[in-house]
């Protein structure tokens, strides 16, 4: 992935680098090998910061 910073008029990038997120999902084509753990670890060696997206679900049951 290469992701490209575009400065506003007077603007300079800072030699730090900017930081963004990018949501990805990970799956092999036909869901029969097991890419997520691979290239998790892939992800993590080239030094990303990796964080799970959690989600709660309330259920409510209806009388």
């Amino acid at each position: 992935m290469f992701v490209d910073y575009l400065t506003r008029a007077g603007e300079i990038i800072p030699e730090e680098g900017v930081p963004f997120t990018a949501i990805v999902t990970i799956s092999a084509p036909d869901d029969e090998q097991p890419v997520f753990n691979d290239m998790r670890q892939n992800l993590q060696a080239l030094g990303t910061q990796i964080a799970d997206i959690r989600t709660a679900a309330r259920i409510t049951p209806r009388v």
